[in-house]
Order: structure tokens, then C-alpha cells, then sequence
């Protein structure tokens, strides 16, 4: 099933805010009130995060969302775009809302004519690795860190 998707707007707060707090529940992430407040502002910023939403046609409430951001690369003179969230109401996985929100990123970033798009899950996220595979092409890269705070 296709999902309508558009750029996320200011009246999309309460039920975007919604989905971010059972995003975070999901992954048992606890972000402060304020990075939530300052992530919401840089999708309305240009240059920075970008975010996307899937409707629920019949209801047209917001019922899924995807974040993006683009960035240079030394590896490409065109740079990349790094799929940063992604997240679907519970009732509506599996419905191909995922697949409608990362399809409209790869679009967008190829009017930008960026190289990639990509994007990083949880190793235990079965059911997204499924629809990631779907998708795109699992890399061969394994990701460190270091915490600096």
C-alpha cells in the first residue's frame, strides 16, 4: 500500500511529538525535553534536518515519519544523505508506510544528485531489517563511537 508523504509542517506537532516519544520508548531512549524542542525547530530551519511524514489517507493523521540530513563527503564531490530516523505508528507496520517514507528520501536525494542515501539500525530491529533489506543494500561496514559527554 502507498502512503501520501510530505514535509513535515508546524501543525504536525502534537501528533509528530507522539510518534517521537514512542520512537524513543521503543529504543528505551531518554532525551530531554529541550533536544526534543531544538530537533522539532531544525526541521523548520533550511540547511539542517529534514523530516518527512506519511498520512493515513482516510484519517490524514500523521502516522509515520522519517528525518534526513545531507552532508559533504571526502569519498564524493556530491555528498550524501544520511537517513537519520525512522519511525511508524505500530498499527500501520508492515503497511508499506516505511517503504513509501524511505522511497520519497531516495527521491529527494536524487534531485539533490547526492551519491547515497544511508542509514544505521539496531542489530536486534529484526522486523526493520527486513524492510530494510527490501530496500537497500546491507554495507559491510560496522560502526564505532566514542562518547564524548
Amino acid at each position: 500500500m502507498e502512503f501520501p508523504i510530505r514535509p513535515v509542517s508546524s501543525s504536525d506537532h502534537a501528533e509528530w511529538l507522539l510518534l517521537w516519544n514512542d520512537y524513543l520508548a521503543f529504543y528505551n531512549e531518554g532525551i530531554a525535553p529541550a533536544t526534543t524542542a531544538n530537533t522539532w525547530k531544525k526541521f523548520h530551519n533550511p540547511g539542517g534536518h529534514d523530516c518527512l511524514v506519511a498520512i493515513e489517507a482516510s484519517s490524514l493523521k500523521v502516522i509515520g515519519f522519517v528525518t534526513y540530513l545531507f552532508h559533504p563527503s571526502t569519498w564524493t564531490d556530491t555528498g550524501y544523505c544520511y537517513l537519520e530516523d525512522l519511525f511508524v505508528a505500530e498499527l500501520f507496520r508492515k503497511s508499506g508506510a516505511g517503504t513509501s517514507l524511505i522511497k520519497a528520501v531516495a527521491g529527494v536525494a536524487r534531485q539533490r544528485k547526492v551519491s547515497r542515501v544511508y542509514w544505521y539500525t539496531d542489530d536486534a530491529n529484526e522486523v526493520a531489517k527486513n524492510l530494510y533489506r527490501k530496500v537497500g543494500q546491507q554495507s559491510d561496514s560496522v560502526q564505532f563511537r566514542i562518547a564524548t559527554r
